[in-house]
């Protein structure tokens, strides 16, 4: 009896010395839940990845990520959201206004709490954490918000100092990593300037250099380049891809198509609160495009209306979507071997119709969005009246 006492003890002290495996060990455990159909296999595959637990290369981790107002019975603004992001990736987050993209940016903030669901984030040892640990865990997050959250009366330099302490990082070195960002954002020229006198896309490099700062594992950028000159931007887009390149994980909002075929190497679509696709900018343009953009140049005084003609004999749905000057500009729906009999017959009669050039393209990312933005919207759901409302559930923690 007394031997078998002491095991227990000893068994006890064992266990609780070496929690923190139990704990790990329980943090790669698949997650709870059920794939949501959703009419997307790649989204579904997402889904079913997350849930199975097979995230081992993930810096950041959503599982059935859901945002209600109202309760569980009010308006769904997102609907289970499963997405893992690795380290030396950029995620981008697309979708029309009210999708529910900003929401899902503001439960990754810690703005907002989720109604139900988990975010995680996995450390360098492997343990998984809640969001909202990261920081006590070792995880660094960079997050650049969508409204400017800056100080008119101090100057850029002030900023960069003032973080720089607030991220613990040494007196002597604050000069040099301030300097740094100043280089890199090309903010020397308003860096001792009030950022009462900057201008919007100013303010917004200034942003995203307090984002940067402490080199972050994961960073969170709201539409960093809004407001920015076209220089700008492509300064901006050269720091953020060598930051991926450096192993950091990158989830970006953004308006602009070209900046999210510049840095993502995934991204989604969000309609209605859900996703509605998912892959590399490439993977959507070959899975979503309808079809061809062809131009074609005549030359001076040569009838258009023959070359509609002649591409309407071959392609019956081809549509003619404008012209400019003597180009052309037609879209052809996508059928089996439309690409080769497009080429054939524009190369065989380009003589005949006084055809200069002509190019043929694949539908653009930004046509693609917007097929899935004019999606129609659901009716909203009726708000719970006072006698629910006392009733409605507790937020989960993220």
């Amino acid at each position: 009896m007394q031997l078998a006492s002491q095991g227990t003890v000893l068994l006890l002290l064992r266990v609780l010395v070496h929690w923190d495996l139990v704990q790990r060990a329980r943090g790669r455990s698949a997650f709870q839940g059920t794939v949501t159909p959703c009419g997307d296999s790649d989204v579904e595959s997402e889904q079913m990845r997350v849930l199975k637990g097979r995230t081992g290369g993930d810096l950041l981790v959503l599982c059935n990520l859901r945002k209600s107002y109202g309760g569980r019975r009010g308006a769904e603004a997102v609907r289970d959201v499963s997405l893992g992001v690795r380290r030396g990736e950029c995620f981008g987050l697309l979708g029309a206004s009210g999708a529910g993209k900003s929401t899902t940016f503001k439960m990754l903030s810690g703005d907002i709490a989720p109604t139900a669901g988990h975010a995680v984030v996995r450390t360098s040892s492997g343990e998984d954490v809640a969001l909202f640990s990261a920081g006590a865990a070792g995880v660094r997050i960079g997050y650049c918000p969508q409204q400017d959250a800056l100080d008119e009366l101090l100057t850029g330099w002030e900023h960069l100092r003032y973080y720089c302490s607030l991220c613990g990082i040494p007196k002597q070195h604050i000069p040099e990593v301030a300097g740094d960002l100043v280089r890199r954002l090309q903010l020397g020229a308003h860096a001792n300037q009030p950022v009462a006198t900057y201008s919007g896309g100013t303010k917004r490099k200034l942003s995203t250099a307090l984002a940067l700062l402490g080199r972050p594992d994961l960073l969170l950028l709201d539409e960093p380049s809004s407001g920015m000159d076209p220089c700008s931007k492509r300064f901006l887009w050269r720091v953020l891809t060598e930051e991926v390149l450096e192993g950091c994980a990158v989830v970006l909002t953004s308006h602009s198509m070209e900046e999210c075929e510049a840095l993502c190497t995934r991204l989604t679509i969000m309609v209605n609160g859900s996703f509605r696709c998912l892959g590399s900018p490439q993977h959507l343009r070959d899975r979503f495009g309808a079809g061809y953009v062809v131009r074609v140049a005549c030359e001076e005084g040569s009838a258009a209306r023959a070359v509609s003609d002649c591409l309407g004999l071959h392609f019956p749905d081809v549509r003619l979507q404008g012209q400019r000057l003597n180009v052309l500009e037609y879209h052809v729906p996508r059928r089996r071997d439309c690409l080769a009999d497009l080429f054939r017959v524009l190369a065989d009669n380009k003589t005949a119709l006084s055809i200069r050039h002509y190019s043929i393209q694949q539908p653009t990312l930004e046509q693609v969005f917007i097929d899935f933005a004019a999606e129609p919207q659901p009716t909203p759901r009726a708000a719970p009246g006072p006698a629910t409302s006392s009733h409605r559930p507790h937020g989960l923690p993220v």
